[in-house]
């Protein structure tokens, strides 16, 4: 099939997935309702809205780019980091499983040349800040007012967990030369497996080479060792 036949496919077949979708979500409601709905809403605060979301992206692409050139340790364009975190948080919402979090890393290394595993490492270095955070917020909400013991006990739960991990990050890095192999192994074929499943998502063969050719110049086991470096 030509490339143009192909994307004028994959362009049908998206906007044929989303009238299906939005069929799905519209099915058996009162569409006076709705009506009324749009007729009494306040479209004033869209414009606020759009702006302090837009901000909000900026700020996390912002945080982004600052891993990225702390690891790559050359300066990474704001553009592509802008984009492809729009696109990666559009696919969190979209697809299940949080594939945008592996959707990011993919595109900012296509569009700005940062290896694959420095992105992917980046990625995780993310998570587990947000983590630390929301986990110290957790412990202010618990000190501050009162919560059901079920949420008590969801965040003595979260927290050790998360101790867990740090504490396993840490022996991994000490033992490096002894685990990082058995570590390798596992992150390759676990990629192999998440390209394979980007391949149906987007209907094209380019994530999954992509992946194929970063696993086999074996760059993406840098993506536990980069946040583990002394």
């Amino acid at each position: 099939m030509r490339e143009g036949a192909r994307r004028y496919l994959k362009l049908a077949t998206g906007l044929a997935l989303s009238c299906l979708f939005l069929y799905l979500a519209f099915k058996g409601e009162d569409w006076s309702v709705i009506a009324e709905q749009l007729r009494s809403a306040r479209y004033v605060y869209f414009v606020p809205m759009a702006v302090v979301g837009v901000y909000a992206l900026y700020a996390r692409s912002q945080r982004w780019r600052l891993l990225l050139e702390a690891a790559a340790g050359r300066p990474v364009p704001m553009g592509p980091i802008f984009s492809a975190s729009a696109i990666g948080f559009m696919a969190n919402m979209l697809l299940p499983f949080r594939v945008g979090e592996l959707v990011r890393p993919i595109l900012v290394s296509k569009d700005t040349g940062v290896s694959l595993s420095t992105a992917f490492a980046t990625v995780l270095v993310e998570r587990v800040l947000d983590l630390v955070v929301l986990f110290a917020f957790a412990l202010w909400v618990l000190a501050t007012a009162p919560v059901p013991d079920l949420v008590k006990h969801l965040t003595i739960i979260a927290g050790v967990v998360a101790a867990v991990v740090a504490v396993g990050a840490y022996g991994v890095a000490v033992n490096r030369e002894r685990y990082m192999p058995l570590l390798d192994i596992r992150i390759i074929k676990f990629t192999l497996q998440i390209s394979g499943q980007l391949t149906i998502c987007f209907n094209s063969d380019d994530s999954f080479n992509f992946c194929r050719k970063a696993l086999r110049d074996r760059s993406l086991a840098e993506s536990c060792r980069w946040p583990l470096r002394r």
